[in-house]
């Protein structure tokens, strides 16, 4: 579960990352 919870927490951060470098 917490490994899940993990994953899920730094794909999130890779994809608002990459969208920020999009905007950017």
């Amino acid at each position: 579960m917490s490994a899940r919870i993990a994953t899920d927490v730094w794909c999130s951060t890779r994809s608002i990352k990459m969208f920020y470098s999009t905007k950017r």
